[in-house]
């Protein structure tokens, strides 16, 4: 792995590292992912879209008491990022939220291609 990636990923705290240099993460998903998701998230990359996924982050952050360093908007993916634990944790809350909590594995070099996707 680059470096300078791993370096950028690791300043991240919801990230883990296996020994094969994927990464571990627990994924907030609005829509749930499935045949004609990356289609259809290109398509939603408009500024309505982003600022309902910061909205979505604000929320979850101050219902969950998690601190705001702990989720990411991923505009590339329409989702939210955060650690395994806090999807976990959270899980039953997120789902009453009509929210889809997954523990994904990417890929950083494949332009975090997902490896395995776990609903939880």
């Amino acid at each position: 792995m680059d470096p300078e990636l791993r370096k950028q990923l690791e300043k991240k705290a919801f990230n883990k590292f296996t020994e094969e240099e994927t990464i571990i993460r627990g994924c907030i998903y609005v829509t749930k992912p499935g045949p004609g998701y990356a289609v259809k998230v290109k398509e939603q990359k408009t500024p309505e879209e982003h600022r309902a996924l910061s909205e979505l982050k604000e929320r979850l952050c101050t219902q969950l008491r998690v601190p705001r360093s702990m989720i990411e908007v991923d505009k590339k993916k329409g989702r939210l990022l955060t650690s395994e634990k806090i999807v976990m944790k959270h899980k039953e809350k997120l789902k009453q939220m009509n929210l889809i909590p997954a523990v994904v594995e990417e890929m950083p070099e494949q332009d975090f291609l997902e490896v395995q996707i776990d609903f939880i």
